[in-house]
């Protein structure tokens, strides 16, 4: 009775240890990233916060690393705005920077591989990710050859084609069930809902939320180009073209309650 009672209060001194110490750690951090935020450098506190929490959430459910990581891209292409500077960590020359998008990509391949290897996934039958990876292949001479060098082609390529590719078959296998499909679909409602309140709010009033660098906002004197965090009408075209029909589907065949 004695020892049942003694590892009992052992135990319950480790926990109340352990919760003492996650709120040492918390309060320590708040207070850290407090004082960026107040200071000169509260660049480095978004930066922190956004590349951090993704990576924690990457690796504590890389389904919904996967989803938050969605939902923060578009921010992340904004290559003509502030905030774009502000997310992406700049790396010293002929190193790539480190985006939220290729850490995404990055955790998120290396844990599904960890998931593969111990058996708590499967790989679902391949079908276009093996021309996915003839295209890569047969790319590589062009970005050898590219005159702005194999550094900065390189970096198109991984960018514009090997990382929507790993999407695709991440997506494929990590939401392969209903309730996955669910959560990837109201994912893209989000994202088709804020770009839609950016498009209609500087349509109104002439201004964009993000200041474009560079960019010009209008075509004409009578016709205003919305640019938002795409740059270009018709990437928000293609981006929303895909999205809405997607989230009516789910919407009208989502069961009542």
């Amino acid at each position: 009775m004695d020892e049942a009672r003694s590892a009992k209060w052992i135990q319950s001194g480790k926990t109340l240890l352990v919760g003492l110490l996650l709120i040492f750690l918390a309060v320590a951090f708040g207070l850290f990233l407090g004082n960026l935020v107040i200071s000169p450098n509260w660049e480095d506190a978004v930066r922190l916060v956004v590349m951090g929490g993704l990576a924690v959430a990457i690796l504590m459910s890389p389904v919904n690393g996967l989803l938050l990581w969605m939902i923060i891209a578009p921010y992340a292409q904004a290559s003509f705005t502030e905030i774009w500077r502000i997310l992406n960590i700049r790396m010293p020359p002929g190193i790539p920077d480190l985006t939220p998008d290729r850490l995404a990509v990055g955790l998120l391949s290396v844990v599904f591989v960890a998931q593969l290897a111990i058996g708590k996934r499967r790989v679902r039958r391949l079908g276009p990710e093996v021309f996915m990876v003839m295209f890569c292949v047969m790319v590589l001479p062009a970005v050898a050859a590219g005159l702005s060098g194999i550094n900065s082609t390189g970096q198109v390529l991984l960018d514009r084609f090997i990382t929507p590719f790993l999407v695709f078959a991440l997506a494929k296998n990590l939401y392969e069930e209903k309730s996955g499909l669910e959560k990837l679909s109201a994912t893209l409602a989000v994202i088709g809902i804020y770009l839609s309140f950016m498009i209609f709010y500087e349509h109104l009033t002439g201004q964009p939320l993000f200041t474009g660098i560079g960019r010009t906002t209008v075509y004409s004197r009578s016709l205003r180009k919305i640019v938002s965090l795409l740059g270009n009408p018709a990437f928000l075209g293609t981006v929303l073209g895909m999205i809405v029909p997607i989230a009516l589907f789910s919407a009208t065949t989502a069961a009542p309650g």
